[in-house]
């Protein structure tokens, strides 16, 4: 029993240091690129990795190397000092998991609500099921992740051209082949310090908008050819009530109308970025596992004397 009650102890304590840690550097990081315009996928990366980090280091290395090195007989004890990692640790997954019902209880809300306004299915010429609703607002909103639902408002819907009415459907395309939906899912339920400071959130945020333009980017095309349709659509949106959508990804919600119609009426066309084939991928993971497997051995005692050190450090 003890064997377990220290090693909990153990991977707590790391986990709560090497969150601190990589929030902090998280933070400093920001405050350095935040005037850049980042894109979505490098914003999402900056704010997981406190949670992503923090996370590997204890599965893959903390409790492997407890497991591996720490005598089963041992007669530890956790003290009230670890104990108090022990809530800490468990404080920030609580943290998580309840912003993440929060935002699941606040999808089903919204869901119920414009359901309770649907006046049918729409034949939209996207991958998932589509509703139209006879809200007055500019909606055009992907809710879900496992199983997405697209609601479009009616209004809006008959305020666009076909040529603009099918450049907001390729936008929200383009949030469904993104992911975008999981992608702010894993951020809210990210267990990580950065969730309690403004820059997290700022980060969350700087996400959002780099989203959007994600989505924008994919619905112009690669030569911009329908750039301006989409343009012309953001503008007719902004004419609405604005509305914003915490829990979906909504086609304007408030968000810049001005950059973004900028953006799709300057920016030259996208260059497409050559990609490793899959013979090459395979190649370079089974490099890093042979690498892994290497020093697996030195790793996870390095990894068990850090972790003894800093729990006799807090006893």
């Amino acid at each position: 029993m003890r064997y377990l009650e220290m090693g909990l102890a153990s991977a707590a304590v790391a986990f709560v240091v090497a969150n601190a840690a990589i929030s902090l550097l998280t933070i400093l990081l920001w405050r350095t690129v935040r005037r850049s315009r980042l894109r979505a996928r490098a914003l999402l990366l900056i704010r997981l990795a406190p949670a992503v980090g923090s996370a590997s280091l204890v599965l893959g290395l903390v409790i492997p190397a407890y497991w591996f090195f720490e005598p089963r007989a041992t007669d530890e004890r956790a003290g009230p000092a670890l104990v108090v990692f022990v809530i800490l640790a468990g404080i920030l997954v609580a943290a998580g998991l309840r912003r993440i019902l929060v935002s699941w209880l606040d999808t089903q809300r919204l869901e119920r609500a414009w359901r309770s306004q649907a006046v049918g299915s729409a034949p939209l010429e996207i991958p998932v099921r589509a509703y139209r609703v006879s809200s007055k607002m500019p909606l055009a909103a992907v809710v879900g992740v496992v199983r997405p639902r697209l609601f479009v408002s009616g209004p809006f819907l008959d305020a666009l051209s076909a040529e603009e009415r099918q450049a907001v459907l390729d936008h929200e395309a383009g949030h469904l082949r993104s992911l975008d939906n999981l992608q702010r899912t894993l951020m809210r339920l990210a267990a990580d310090w950065l969730s309690f400071s403004s820059a997290g959130r700022e980060i969350e945020a700087a996400w959002a908008l780099a989203a959007e333009e994600a989505a924008d980017d994919h619905a112009a095309g690669p030569d911009r050819a329908r750039a301006l349709d989409l343009a012309g659509a953001l503008l007719k949106a902004s004419r609405f009530t604005p509305f914003r959508c915490a829990s979906a990804s909504n086609f304007y919600d408030g968000a810049p109308i001005a950059r973004r119609v900028a953006r799709l009426l300057n920016d030259p066309p996208t260059r497409r970025i050559p990609t490793f084939s899959s013979g090459a991928r395979i190649a370079l993971v089974l490099a890093l596992l042979g690498a892994s497997a290497m020093l697996a051995g030195p790793a996870f005692r390095a990894a068990y004397t850090m972790t003894e050190a800093a729990v006799r450090l807090v006893r």
